[in-house]
Protein backbone atom coordinates (compact mmCIF):
# COMPACT_ATOMS: atom_id res chain seq x y z
CA UNK A 1 0.00 0.00 0.00
CA UNK A 2 2.97 2.42 0.97
CA UNK A 3 4.25 1.60 -2.67
CA UNK A 4 1.00 2.78 -4.24
CA UNK A 5 0.67 6.22 -2.13
CA UNK A 6 4.59 7.16 -3.61
CA UNK A 7 3.46 6.19 -7.07
CA UNK A 8 0.72 8.51 -6.89
CA UNK A 9 2.75 11.38 -5.60
CA UNK A 10 5.20 10.85 -8.19
CA UNK A 11 2.63 11.09 -10.19
CA UNK A 12 1.78 14.44 -8.80
CA UNK A 13 5.24 15.95 -9.05
CA UNK A 14 4.90 19.56 -10.75
CA UNK A 15 7.89 21.56 -11.95
CA UNK A 16 9.58 23.85 -9.84
CA UNK A 17 9.44 26.93 -11.21
CA UNK A 18 7.55 29.38 -13.32
CA UNK A 19 6.00 28.97 -16.99
CA UNK A 20 6.15 31.57 -19.33
CA UNK A 21 3.25 33.43 -18.49
CA UNK A 22 4.19 33.58 -14.78
CA UNK A 23 7.99 34.24 -15.52
CA UNK A 24 6.75 37.17 -17.61
CA UNK A 25 4.00 38.09 -14.56
CA UNK A 26 6.97 38.07 -12.07
CA UNK A 27 9.46 40.25 -14.37
CA UNK A 28 6.45 42.49 -14.53
CA UNK A 29 6.59 42.32 -18.63
CA UNK A 30 4.08 41.37 -21.25
CA UNK A 31 4.37 38.48 -23.02
CA UNK A 32 6.20 39.66 -25.98
CA UNK A 33 8.16 41.88 -24.15
CA UNK A 34 9.76 38.54 -22.40
CA UNK A 35 10.09 36.69 -25.57
CA UNK A 36 12.08 39.92 -26.91
CA UNK A 37 14.99 40.15 -23.95
CA UNK A 38 14.56 36.49 -23.63
CA UNK A 39 15.58 36.20 -27.40
CA UNK A 40 18.16 39.12 -26.96
CA UNK A 41 19.94 37.09 -24.37
CA UNK A 42 18.65 39.23 -21.40
CA UNK A 43 16.74 36.59 -19.90
CA UNK A 44 18.63 33.14 -18.97
CA UNK A 45 17.06 30.13 -20.62
CA UNK A 46 14.52 27.91 -18.92
CA UNK A 47 15.63 24.36 -17.76
CA UNK A 48 14.13 21.09 -18.15
CA UNK A 49 11.95 20.15 -15.05
CA UNK A 50 9.19 17.42 -15.06
CA UNK A 51 9.18 17.25 -18.42
CA UNK A 52 8.33 21.31 -18.62
CA UNK A 53 10.45 24.21 -19.44
CA UNK A 54 10.39 26.44 -17.15
CA UNK A 55 12.28 28.95 -15.00
CA UNK A 56 13.22 28.80 -11.43
CA UNK A 57 12.27 32.18 -9.69
CA UNK A 58 16.14 32.40 -7.90
CA UNK A 59 17.83 32.45 -11.35
CA UNK A 60 15.08 34.50 -13.38
CA UNK A 61 16.16 38.39 -13.82
CA UNK A 62 15.87 40.58 -16.49
CA UNK A 63 18.42 43.05 -17.93
CA UNK A 64 16.45 45.32 -20.01
CA UNK A 65 19.21 47.57 -20.89
CA UNK A 66 22.33 45.62 -22.31
CA UNK A 67 25.55 45.79 -20.09
CA UNK A 68 28.86 47.50 -20.73
CA UNK A 69 30.62 44.74 -22.96
CA UNK A 70 27.36 42.99 -24.16
CA UNK A 71 27.41 40.75 -27.23
CA UNK A 72 26.67 42.29 -30.29
CA UNK A 73 24.92 40.21 -33.23
CA UNK A 74 24.87 41.23 -36.37
CA UNK A 75 22.58 39.85 -38.88
CA UNK A 76 19.28 40.21 -40.15
CA UNK A 77 16.33 40.20 -37.97
CA UNK A 78 12.45 38.59 -38.99
CA UNK A 79 9.69 40.77 -36.78
CA UNK A 80 6.06 40.74 -36.52
CA UNK A 81 4.26 44.13 -36.43
CA UNK A 82 0.35 44.11 -36.41
CA UNK A 83 -0.18 42.34 -39.71
CA UNK A 84 2.93 43.16 -41.36
CA UNK A 85 6.64 41.49 -40.97
CA UNK A 86 9.72 43.49 -41.16
CA UNK A 87 12.35 41.98 -43.10
CA UNK A 88 15.91 43.72 -42.08
CA UNK A 89 19.46 43.64 -41.31
CA UNK A 90 21.82 45.45 -38.81
CA UNK A 91 25.47 44.89 -37.12
CA UNK A 92 23.94 45.45 -34.44
CA UNK A 93 20.82 43.48 -34.40
CA UNK A 94 20.25 43.99 -30.27
CA UNK A 95 20.53 48.29 -30.61
CA UNK A 96 18.08 47.89 -33.71
CA UNK A 97 15.35 45.89 -32.15
CA UNK A 98 15.61 48.01 -29.05
CA UNK A 99 15.16 51.13 -31.88
CA UNK A 100 12.14 49.92 -33.31
CA UNK A 101 10.73 48.41 -29.93
CA UNK A 102 11.26 51.58 -28.77
CA UNK A 103 9.60 53.78 -31.95
CA UNK A 104 6.52 52.00 -32.39
CA UNK A 105 3.37 52.46 -30.15
CA UNK A 106 2.21 48.55 -29.77
CA UNK A 107 5.05 45.98 -29.22
CA UNK A 108 6.87 43.41 -32.07
CA UNK A 109 6.94 40.27 -31.90
CA UNK A 110 10.70 39.23 -32.99
CA UNK A 111 10.27 35.60 -35.01
CA UNK A 112 13.50 35.14 -35.87
CA UNK A 113 17.23 36.27 -35.93
CA UNK A 114 19.67 34.80 -38.51
CA UNK A 115 23.02 35.62 -36.72
CA UNK A 116 25.95 36.72 -39.12
CA UNK A 117 24.08 36.80 -41.93
CA UNK A 118 24.00 40.19 -43.75
CA UNK A 119 23.14 42.10 -47.37
CA UNK A 120 22.94 39.24 -49.39
CA UNK A 121 20.71 37.17 -47.08
CA UNK A 122 18.42 40.17 -46.72
CA UNK A 123 18.29 40.91 -50.52
CA UNK A 124 17.63 37.29 -51.33
CA UNK A 125 14.40 37.19 -48.33
CA UNK A 126 13.14 41.00 -49.87
CA UNK A 127 13.36 39.55 -53.34
CA UNK A 128 11.56 36.07 -52.78
CA UNK A 129 8.50 37.86 -51.09
CA UNK A 130 8.97 40.99 -53.49
CA UNK A 131 4.76 40.32 -54.11
CA UNK A 132 4.25 41.21 -50.34
CA UNK A 133 6.36 43.86 -49.96
CA UNK A 134 4.54 46.89 -48.61
CA UNK A 135 7.35 49.73 -48.43
CA UNK A 136 10.79 49.19 -47.89
CA UNK A 137 12.06 46.15 -45.83
CA UNK A 138 7.69 45.99 -44.56
CA UNK A 139 6.15 42.72 -46.15
CA UNK A 140 2.28 41.93 -45.85
CA UNK A 141 2.10 39.12 -43.27
CA UNK A 142 0.12 36.53 -46.02
CA UNK A 143 0.38 33.98 -48.43
CA UNK A 144 4.08 32.54 -48.75
CA UNK A 145 5.39 35.14 -46.42
CA UNK A 146 2.75 34.11 -43.53
CA UNK A 147 3.73 30.54 -44.18
CA UNK A 148 7.38 30.88 -43.78
CA UNK A 149 7.75 32.78 -40.65
CA UNK A 150 4.90 30.39 -39.37
CA UNK A 151 7.52 27.45 -40.04
CA UNK A 152 10.18 29.13 -38.24
CA UNK A 153 12.12 31.12 -40.74
CA UNK A 154 13.31 28.34 -42.73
Amino acid sequence: MAEQGTIGRIGRLVPRGLNIERAAEHLGLSIEEFNLFLLLGRIPQPVAECGQMVWPVETLFCRKRPTVGYRVYAGVYVVGFLSFIKIGKSLDVTARLGGIYQSLPLMIKVHHIFEGKGRPLERQLHERFSKNRTRGEWFKNEGEVAAWVEGGCK
